[in-house]
């Protein structure tokens, strides 16, 4: 994410010592939807920051959900440094400049404000450049000096401020990541610090190139030769490696590469206590990337994956369903039909859509093929799956709510509004003991079955899951009392994890027993 016309300013720098270009040769040191090409319009698709796999509207559960993604503990959000952090921010703009201290004299000053410019990531820019906080935390991982400031073992304590005044003339927005919660409790054994980590899966595809200093300033002048609207290199996102802050290791060569694809040519760049390689060019969703760093004569490898995002609407209820992958991964169901895969999930083949008509009401994905439920109780094949036998049907009355299927797809059970549990294909050995219903009441959004295909779970529309058949109860999770958003419920292979998809896209996780 990129600021227009505007900057940011990482806590603090090291000199930078050149490693050189890597290059193919080796180390030189020196929302597709299934059915019609049309889709949903993209006017009316409008993708914000995801749900929790990537928060809506929460810049805290981002900056943690990032740290996760390098294996590090979550931090807390600290009032005091959220208010000083909103105190420099309104004084940056005031002065129209970006500051790392404030001056008595100038207007805003305060003692908080100053206190956390001394230990911010600060942003500037014109409203243009003006972000909702969790896309604006979200951007300072894709800043590898900014970055590091967030990846610590010992940060304990952030906040995070900003401030607006379109009115101005000059820069009119301004924001704070106040990162000075240091403990200083840390041991070597915690480090090194890769972001992103081993087996992480992350929507970051492209540098910040706004961060000053400026990342790329050691890197061949061909990296900053492609330029988007804003004036800004084009570039992949980071890759980043974090030691001790007391530690200088001698990193001698690194190697990037695309799983399937081959070796990319990257830059690598040494700041003492980290460094960090730039892809030249964008990292690409659904790839998974493997990396080595060699350091004090051997090789940190690991590797991460780069996933899409999932779809979201605001405001807009169009969400149907959510159905397979893993974890991060999957496929969401709008009401027309489009299918949409995030995390890592390939683009499936098939599918019904009904342009314009709200009448998608599920989908169970296994593997790359399954079903999409319709309103009327119809199992429409997808991705190359059998046709489905057996199965309720209401023609001209739309009831049936959500679907899942048996790992193999042999059988499996719709829900209907009410919470009634029709099977269809081979059912043996599930049991609907225990599932709620409603009577009367169009309430129930979705189903999903267990590991074992023995009992399941039940989705109301507010957020409440309920266990029947014997299948565990559930932790955490949405609730939305009295508000009808959940949409869709799957649950994962290994039946400890599960997501709730509300109305327009947001992810919400739970634990499962």
């Amino acid at each position: 994410m990129h600021n227009d016309t505007g900057e940011r300013r990482s806590r603090g720098s090291r000199p930078r010592r050149l490693l050189g270009a890597v290059g193919l040769a080796g180390v030189m040191l020196a929302s597709l939807l299934v059915g019609t090409a049309d889709g949903i319009p993209a006017t009316a698709a409008t993708t914000t920051t995801p749900g929790p796999l990537w928060p809506t509207g929460d810049w805290l559960a981002t900056l943690n959900f990032y740290r996760a993604q390098a294996g590090l503990a979550p931090v807390g959000n600290s009032a005091s440094r959220s208010a000083g952090a909103a105190a420099h921010a309104k004084y940056q703009v005031l002065n129209n400049a970006i500051s790392e201290s404030e001056d008595p004299a100038k207007p805003g000053y305060s003692a908080a404000g100053n206190a956390a410019a001394a230990v911010g990531n600060l942003a500037i820019g014109d409203a243009r450049a003006a972000l909702p906080a969790a896309t604006d935390v979200e951007s300072l991982f894709t800043a590898p000096q900014s970055a590091v400031s967030m990846l610590e073992t010992d940060l304990e304590s952030v906040g995070y401020g900003a401030f607006t005044d379109a009115s101005r003339t000059g820069y009119q927005w301004s924001s704070v990541l106040d990162v000075g919660g240091y403990t200083g409790d840390y041991a070597e054994a915690d480090y090194p610090v890769m972001f992103p980590g081993e087996g992480a899966v992350v929507p970051l595809t492209r540098l910040d190139a706004s961060e000053q200093p400026n990342a790329l300033e050691s890197c061949p002048p061909s990296y900053s030769a492609t330029k988007d609207g804003d004036g800004f290199p084009i570039v992949g996102a980071p890759i980043v490696v974090v030691w001790s802050p007391t530690a200088d290791p001698e990193v001698t060569g690194s190697t990037l590469t695309k799983r399937g694809e081959g070796a990319l040519e990257h830059c690598l760049v040494d700041v003492d206590s980290y460094v960090f390689l730039v892809p030249k060019s964008p990292l690409v969703p659904s790839k998974t990337y493997d990396v080595t760093v060699t350091v004090d004569g051997h090789d940190i490898a690991w590797s991460f994956s780069v996933s899409q995002r999932p779809p979201y609407w605001t405001g807009w209820d169009i969400v149907r369903g959510v159905g397979g992958g893993e974890g991060y991964s999957g496929y969401i169901l709008d009401g027309w039909g489009g299918i949409h895969p995030y995390g890592v999930s390939p683009t499936l083949s098939g599918g019904p859509y009904w342009k314009g008509w709200d009448i998608a009401r599920g989908v169970t994905v296994k593997g790359t093929k399954g079903y999409v439920l319709d309103g009327w109780g119809g199992l429409h094949k997808l991705g190359g799956a059998a046709a489905a036998t057996g199965g309720p049907y209401w023609r001209n009355w739309d009831i049936a709510r959500g679907v899942d299927a048996k790992s193999n797809l042999a059988g499996g059970v719709v829900v209907d509004g009410w919470g009634g549990l029709h099977a269809f294909g081979n059912t043996s050995g599930l049991s609907f003991a225990g599932a709620p219903y409603w009577t009367g009441w169009d309430i129930v959004r979705d189903v999903a079955l267990n590991p074992a295909g023995s009992g399941g779970w039940t989705l109301d529309g507010w957020g409440g899951i309920h266990a029947w058949g014997g299948a565990p109860q559930v932790k955490g999770g949405p609730y939305w009392k009295g508000w009808d958003i959940a949409q869709g419920l799957k649950v994962d292979t290994d039946g400890k994890n599960g997501f709730v998809v509300d109305g327009w896209g947001g992810l919400h996780p739970f634990k499962i027993g």
